[in-house]
């Protein structure tokens, strides 16, 4: 009897000693496979996703106080794409609304207040369903959750946020790419990979400030035609201040090159074009050559495949190169700018007071204020669909 319990016990020890060496073998395995989605639930249970990328995994990440005990759902996820964790409540009222997709990337801490107030003027400007996605570092996560978090209730009823760290895809190596102009500026050019279940998107730099609505831009994907895959503002107006057509020692879309500081990005069309089966190479080819990093390649891009552009007015993407030899954006002065970005620092230097004001008036504005809605007037561009693409 003794002999046989015995018996029992080594076979049951050797069984446990078994599965603890396969969950080891396997852990590595598990780990690349599998992506960490933190649902939390904040203001009437809204929707929020946080998403940590599983690719080139890295040593493990302590994550900010706030987010240490959130219920933590484990998603596959082989291309970091985001993915929206909320109640069936949030869940549902996505799927029924159209939403605008409004797409920021922000490393380092001196990029985190302007970032934030290009998002806060997208949101306070438009009244469409808006999913804002925001590319950044986990040190940066906890700024944008109190951010949203200190929005009125109806606010964050309407406006999803999705938190996503900053990781290249596997297929390129990150310390090449990331430096290539200012620190990750040039994931932009992955987000056709980085985003695979998302159609469109309006991309912005994070010195942007909209002072118009959100869907006068994201309007124009219905303007497209069917090769047309991304829209751009020229780079400048006149030949006479243009870099491109001055400096430029690469090729550049038409006779003064695009800026693609606002950029409306069909990801679908993208991927089926393979673009960045284009662009990696091109990196490569003119390295010697690119001073505006991500940009250059756009427009080298551009310049053999001219089919692919639409062409933005430039209201939609205003800088100071548009007013410091006189005024030379012909739209913007009939119906004004639409789109404010305050390149060359121009929010902070005293150099550019209207830029500076602007950006000032929009980051200390309050949605909670009671001249919200007279501030904002009446919104006249309806929400609609370009072309009922699938991702």
């Amino acid at each position: 009897m003794k002999l046989s319990i015995r018996r029992s016990f080594a076979l049951c020890l050797l069984i446990c000693l078994l599965l603890i060496l396969l969950l080891v073998l396997n852990g590595s395995s598990w780990q690349s496979r599998y992506s960490t989605v933190l649902e939390i639930d904040l203001i009437e249970s809204e929707a929020l996703t946080i998403t940590t990328s599983s690719l080139n995994p890295g040593p493990t990440h302590g994550l900010p106080k706030p987010l240490q005990h959130p219920h933590i759902v484990l998603a596959q996820n082989s291309s970091a794409a985001p993915l929206l964790a909320t109640n069936k409540a949030s869940l549902q009222r996505m799927k029924n609304q159209q939403s605008l997709v409004l797409c920021i990337v922000c490393c380092g801490k001196d990029r985190l207040n302007e970032s934030q107030t290009a998002l806060k003027s997208a949101v306070i400007f438009s009244s469409s369903p808006l999913q804002l996605i925001v590319f950044t570092e986990l040190m940066l996560f906890n700024a944008f959750i109190q951010m949203r978090t200190n929005w009125p209730a109806a606010t964050q009823a309407r406006v999803t946020l999705s938190l996503q760290e900053v990781r290249y895809p596997a297929s390129v190596q990150e310390k090449v790419w990331r430096p290539l102009f200012k620190d990750c500026a040039s994931l932009r050019l992955f987000l056709p990979t980085l985003l695979p279940d998302t159609t469109e998107i309006a991309y912005v730099d994070t010195d942007v400030v909209f002072v118009s609505p959100l869907e006068a831009v994201w309007h124009h994907f219905l303007l497209m035609n069917k090769t047309q895959l991304a829209a751009v503002t020229p780079e400048h107006q006149d030949s006479a201040a243009g870099w491109y057509n001055r400096f430029a020692k690469h090729p550049y879309y038409g006779k003064l090159g695009v800026n693609s500081g606002v950029m409306l990005m069909h990801l679908t069309r993208m991927r089926r074009f393979g673009w960045e089966d284009y662009v990696v190479p091109l990196r490569e080819q003119y390295k010697q050559h690119i001073r505006w990093g991500d940009q250059d390649l756009i427009n080298i891009l551009f310049h053999f495949h001219p089919e692919l552009v639409y062409m933005l007015d430039c209201s939609y993407n205003y800088r100071p190169d548009h007013c410091m030899y006189g005024s030379v954006c012909g739209p913007a002065l009939k119906t004004g700018a639409k789109i404010i970005h305050a390149s060359r620092r121009a929010a902070f230097t005293e150099k550019f007071p209207p830029f500076r004001d602007v950006y000032n008036a929009v980051a200390e504005f309050s949605p909670s204020l009671p001249c919200h809605k007279e501030f904002l007037g009446k919104n006249d561009y309806p929400l609609g669909v370009s072309s009922g693409e699938s991702s």
